[in-house]
Formats: C-alpha cells, sequence, structure tokens
C-alpha cells in the first residue's frame, strides 16, 4: 500500500474547494432567481405588459434594489462564500494532517521487566557522577496495514515541564537475552497490523545539572521521557516513566514504575512462565 500524502492544492484546486460545493450553488441561485425577479418588476411587465402590473404587485412583495445594492449584496454573498470555502477546505486539510501524523506504530512496556537505577559515583571533593539506567522491555504494534518504521530512541529526564541536561548513551540493545546491533531496531520495519516480540534496551543518563548535586535530589516531581521517532508524518510516540526513586537507589534498582503515555504490562500474578 502506497503512504499517503497531503497533495500540493493548485490554485484550481483552491479556488474549486472555496467557491464550488452545494451551498455556494444554492446562494448564487436564489440570488440569481431574486434578480431575475427584480427585473421582472422593475423593467419588463411596466414596459410590455403593463395591464398586468396591478395583477403582478398583488403577488410580489419583494423590494426592488438599486444596482448599488446590487453590487453590494453580490460582494458579501461573494465575502461570505469565500470565508465558508475557505473554513471547509481547511478543515479538510486538517482532518487529514491529523490522519497522517496520527498514532500509526506505538510500543507497550513490559513493566515487572523494567528496571530503572540509580548511582551516584565519585566524591564531592572531586566531583560526583550521577547516572540514570533504564532497562526497558518493550515491544512494537503496528496499528495500520502499511509498513512504519523505527528511527531511533531517546530518552530525558524532566522535573515537571522542564527538561533537565543530560549526556544519554544507549549500551545495548537485545532479543530473548540475545545482543543484536543497533540496526536491528533502529531502522527496523515493523509490517502492518504486527505485534513484534519483546525487545530490551539499555540506556544510560549522565545527570549535568546544576540544580542536581546528588542522587537524592532527584524526586517524586522528576520523571524519564522515552521517546520513539517514527518513519513517515507521525509525530514522535512517548511515554513517561515515573520511577520510585528511592528505592532505584538501592543495589539493582526498582520495577516500581508508572507508565503515563502508553500501554505497560503489569505482572500476572495467576501466570507462573
Amino acid at each position: 500500500m502506497v503512504k499517503p500524502e497531503l497533495p500540493k492544492p493548485t490554485n484550481r484546486a483552491l479556488f474549486k474547494a472555496v467557491f464550488w460545493d452545494r451551498w455556494v450553488g444554492v446562494v448564487t441561485l436564489l440570488w440569481a432567481i431574486y434578480g431575475v425577479l427584480d427585473w421582472l418588476d422593475g423593467k419588463v411587465i411596466p414596459a410590455l405588459w403593463p395591464e398586468y402590473k396591478s395583477t403582478w404587485d398583488r403577488f410580489y412583495f419583494l423590494p426592488g434594489l438599486t444596482w448599488h445594492t446590487w453590487v453590494v449584496g453580490t460582494l458579501i454573498i461573494v465575502a461570505v462564500v469565500a470565508l465558508h470555502g475557505a473554513f471547509k477546505f481547511a478543515q479538510g486539510y486538517r482532518k487529514r494532517y491529523e490522519e497522517l501524523t496520527k498514532d500509526k506504530l506505538v510500543f507497550e512496556i513490559d513493566v515487572p521487566n523494567t528496571s530503572v537505577r540509580l548511582e551516584q559515583q565519585g566524591s564531592k571533593q572531586a566531583g560526583l557522577v550521577i547516572r540514570i539506567w533504564l532497562d526497558v522491555r518493550l515491544r512494537f504494534e503496528n496499528l495500520v496495514e502499511h509498513p512504519t518504521t523505527v528511527k531511533r530512541f531517546d530518552l530525558e529526564l524532566y522535573r515537571g515541564a522542564e527538561r533537565i541536561f543530560t549526556w544519554l548513551s544507549i549500551a545495548r540493545y537485545s532479543c530473548d537475552g540475545i545482543p543484536i546491533r543497533k540496526e536491528e531496531i533502529e531502522g527496523m520495519t515493523v509490517q502492518g497490523s504486527r505485534v513484534t516480540p519483546w525487545y530490551s534496551i539499555l540506556m544510560a543518563l549522565t545527570v549535568a545539572e546544576k540544580l542536581i548535586a546528588q542522587a537524592s535530589d532527584i524526586d517524586v516531581n522528576d520523571y524519564l521521557k522515552l521517546t520513539m521517532h517514527v518513519g513517515g508524518y507521525q509525530m514522535p510516540f512517548q511515554a513517561r516513566l515515573h520511577p520510585h526513586w528511592t528505592a532505584a537507589l538501592e543495589e539493582g534498582g526498582t520495577s516500581q514504575i508508572v507508565v503515563t503515555g502508553a500501554k505497560s504490562m503489569e505482572k500476572d500474578f495467576r501466570r507462573f512462565d
């Protein structure tokens, strides 16, 4: 299937979209009928059939208009028609844009097998290195029929609406515990209407922000934003991870994570696999 695109609107297409629809036809027809009746009332009947003028006036009640009024009325109608057509064209274009940019390729996070570890190395005298490790297990789902491509992943640390400056490194990609190359995920094509196997990504953020002097300064107001950039017109797909930061300071980190913005799979205590 060919990926749909937004075509470049031509002048002819714009003119047709703005001035050519049923509503325009109805308004134009009514205005034309009024014009013909006014012409008959003011010019034709008094000149050609004056004996029928009294009968005509018994049934015709529309006011006669001067040519100035006709010109102003026509200009008003053209302006209203243009605004109406432009609004409809913009609405249609927006719907097509929303259809192109909506989420097509998404991911689901396996929370029980995902962990966040917060570590602090060095000393205050020599300088502290604060690092956040995210070992996330996820799988991809293509919601549409045509193939979609994973471009790259990004991980950021946020405090409220403000991004905290960090350095990102991706240490490992793996599938079923077997390391795989970066290109096997970043650049992977997911076929239409398909759910992939589970993949694991080990990512590290090194905090380089003065307002975080030590690891314990990261608290409940801070969260991780995991972003997947996708091919085509889709906007980046994002998930927010809210770890239990106190538990993340412990050796091995924590799987106590609340995920928002993406599907997440919680632990099923009834299953043994």
